[in-house]
């Protein structure tokens, strides 16, 4: 990624400037008692560390704008960086304390002195190494650490990924059942017009017979009555009789 680019660059930069103030350092150290070839190295080695200082801070900003998932392994190369600028700055304190007791030797010509530098020498080379081994130790731990937690990111963001797919096929699952319940509710209200126009055709029709049969006693009712009256004014009965005339019929 572009971000990881521009931060190997930087990365790369201070590599070469805490490396450059290394080897004036150690220049320095080696001619600890000549007052001007050591403190030249020291200054030289001092435009380094500030050079290095500068593009620490670019390193600093690059590793807080990254992304959260490369944000914590830039961070530890940042560490990383920061301690190894760190031991070369504590390098030149050191060897600026041996070249004032160096100084005070020329100076004062007192062989106790001189020993008792040395002596302090030989420790702090003792403590320097100590604390190197204990912060290359520390070192590799922040690295792990942030290996183990780019892991953990990356399990996370896939366990995310695959639930986001499941979210998205229930969620197309739920569509095609919306479209299934809408026809069904369309054929159920068709099946319901169809049930009721049915309904109005079997009550128009049982109406139109009753209203029929009805039509057809009337008719011969009638027609039976004055066919009896017409008899009876034949035989020459009283029709008001009609005793008589249904015994003569």
């Amino acid at each position: 990624m572009a971000e990881d680019a521009l931060f190997d660059h930087y990365e790369q930069e201070l590599r070469t400037l805490v490396a450059s103030a290394g080897r004036k350092v150690a220049q320095a150290l080696n001619v600890v008692k000549d007052q001007t070839k050591c403190r030249a190295s020291l200054e030289a080695a001092g435009d380094d560390v500030t050079d290095a200082e500068g593009v620490l801070r670019s390193m600093d900003l690059e590793a807080k704008s990254a992304k959260d998932d490369t944000r914590a392994r830039l961070e530890a190369r940042l560490a990383t960086s920061k301690m190894e600028l760190g031991r070369v700055k504590d390098e030149m304190k050191r060897v600026r304390k041996m070249q004032m007791s160096a100084d005070r030797v020329d100076l004062f010509g007192d062989e106790d002195i001189e020993a008792g530098s040395l002596g302090e020498r030989a420790r702090m080379v003792d403590s320097t190494e100590r604390k190197l081994n204990h912060g290359s130790d520390r070192i590799r731990e922040s690295v792990r650490i942030a290996n183990e937690t780019e892991s953990i990111g990356a399990s996370i963001l896939e366990t995310l990924s695959g639930q986001r797919q499941t979210m998205l096929r229930a969620r197309d699952n739920l569509g095609v059942m919306d479209e299934d319940l809408t026809r069904s509710r369309g054929l159920l209200s068709t099946m319901a017009r169809r049930v009721l126009m049915h309904k109005l055709v079997i009550y128009t029709t049982v109406a139109a017979l009753a209203s029929r049969s009805s039509s057809s006693s009337s008719s011969d009712c009638f027609r039976g009555g004055r066919d009896l009256t017409t008899r009876a004014l034949c035989l020459g009965l009283d029709p008001a009789a009609p005793t008589h005339c249904s015994r003569s019929c």
